[in-house]
């Protein structure tokens, strides 16, 4: 099932052991330096329209377990460029297991060509995996760090769909 956050939670770690774990605004458990870990299987699911932000002083936004799975665990809706989907203070990815196939995409109203900030961190544990490219939208797409940013870098003509190409 999906577990749908409240705009702002402030109380406990959270174990997310299946399932998705989705919603908006912030979740603050820095007073305990709490963490949000995910399980194998387990996926977030998030949104560029309205970013979610994870602020967890010490503790961590832990995505490795889930990264290892074989199915995608990050369920992101793009919506215009220039747009976050995740922040965080500390994200854990392990080592080389964040790779472009670890993704869902789907686009959102003002999708296009341009940059969008999957996640915004002040700090990260890991490092990207190496098959970092693919399509989204029908865009050219490639997964890069900048600082400890993850972005995504959308570019290229999307494809007419084929009733426009007949019409």
């Amino acid at each position: 099932g999906t577990h749908t956050l409240p705009a702002s939670s402030t109380t406990g770690a959270y174990a997310i052991n299946g399932g998705i774990l989705g919603g908006t605004g912030a979740i603050d458990l820095s007073g305990g330096n709490q963490s949000v870990t995910f399980a194998s299987g387990a996926k977030l699911q998030a949104s560029s329209t309205d970013s979610l932000t994870f602020t967890l002083g010490s503790g961590s936004l832990d995505l490795s377990a889930a990264l290892s799975a074989a199915s995608p665990s990050l369920l992101f809706t793009l919506g215009a460029p220039g747009s976050t989907v995740v922040a965080a203070s500390h994200a854990t990815f392990g080592g080389g297991l964040l790779n472009f196939d670890d993704f869902s995409f789907t686009t959102g109203a003002g999708f296009g060509p341009g940059a969008y900030t999957l996640f915004e961190l002040t700090s990260f544990s890991g490092s990207l995996g190496t098959s970092l490219t693919g399509t989204v939208g029908g865009l050219d797409a490639i997964i890069s760090l900048d600082g400890n940013d993850i972005i995504l870098t959308a570019s290229g003509v999307p494809e007419p769909d084929s009733a426009a190409a007949l019409g």
